[in-house]
């Protein structure tokens, strides 16, 4: 059995989570990861890991909302 994770997303001050296994996650935040990847080809778009993945979610965020005055942050939640 997949170890189930949680990732929480930060937004205007809001903070949305979603919660799955690694694969799961990917698929989920899928688009994400693509669009950056599409800014900045070393993003990955399928990560080996869940930090890993964070990573990735964070850089896409970089890539993709440069310039925005408040960007979304990703973050692993520990329970």
């Amino acid at each position: 059995m997949s170890k189930v994770y949680k990732i929480a997303k930060e937004h205007s001050g809001r903070v949305h989570e979603a919660t799955g296994t690694l694969e799961q996650l990917i698929e989920y935040f899928g688009y994400t990861l693509k669009c950056g990847n599409s800014w900045n080809k070393k993003i990955k778009t399928n990560p080996t890991t869940i930090n890993s993945l964070i990573s990735n979610l964070n850089k896409s965020v970089n890539e993709t909302q440069r310039g925005s005055w408040n960007p979304d942050y990703y973050y692993l939640v520990k329970e």
